[in-house]
């Protein structure tokens, strides 16, 4: 996440001093996006606007948006991926100023069982639900007298700004609940199940340009988890 948001970044400082117009400033930051993005994406849309004031009057920045459809932020797809930069501007030293960013991802069940599968050989038979009200995990623990069946719900939770942690509610081993230490080993096998920030010592060259041209301190934050039918939102800021 570090190192598109980075790119992003980047890409925005040198286009916008330009005397491009905000379509073709979309358009060439969707090119930019397309051909150096460090992972894989299959479809992006790029708008470029004014910002606005409550009675209609032009604010002098510039408000960009990049939506993504199924983009690959190692080791999970993201079924859905809004980043939203506000605030644009280009200073009188030449500079770009903006004011802040924003993300919304969309993580299905699918994506993250995908996820965790890869992450350990004990989780290679594991499987994620998502509802409203809660997460259940169901997988086979490996015991003394072989790999026993379980059933785990809970819920995730934000740790260290970047990690999404789950966190055990009730389980079950065939029908009978799993004591303590099970639940804690359980846990211990699976987080953190996503951390969105896995990668950004790969990005503290691309991040630290981003600053300098920016002059903007970029710091990765979670703010809400948001569960839903066969999905979760992450919204945050950078």
């Amino acid at each position: 996440m570090s190192e598109l948001i980075a790119i992003l970044l980047i890409t925005v400082g040198q286009l916008l001093g330009t005397s491009a117009t905000p379509d073709q400033i979309a358009g060439e930051l969707q090119t930019a996006v397309e051909t150096t993005a460090p992972m894989p994406l299959e479809d992006l849309a790029v708008t470029v606007a004014p910002e606005l004031a409550e009675n209609g009057e032009p604010l002098g920045t510039w408000l960009v948006t990049f939506d993504f459809d199924e983009i690959f932020l190692e080791p999970v797809l993201v079924d859905e991926l809004a980043i939203t930069v506000t605030g644009l501007a280009l200073a009188e030293d030449g500079t770009v100023r903006l004011g802040g960013i924003d993300f919304t991802g969309k993580f299905t069940a699918e994506s993250l069982t995908a996820a965790l599968r890869e992450k350990k050989d004990t989780l290679s038979d594991a499987s994620v639900a998502l509802a409203r009200d809660g997460i259940t995990l169901n997988g086979k623990y490996a015991t003394w007298v072989g790999r026993v069946p379980f059933s785990v719900k809970g819920n995730l939770s934000v740790e260290n700004q970047t990690q999404l942690v789950f966190a055990i509610d009730k389980s079950s081993m065939i029908g009978i609940p799993i004591p303590g230490p099970v639940n804690r080993l359980v846990q211990h096998e699976v987080n953190p199940v996503y951390d969105l920030d896995a990668f950004v010592e790969r990005s503290k060259k691309d991040i630290q340009r981003a600053k300098e041209m920016l002059d903007y301190e970029f710091y990765l934050q979670v703010e809400e988890i948001t569960p839903g039918d066969g999905h979760i939102i992450v919204t945050g800021n950078a």
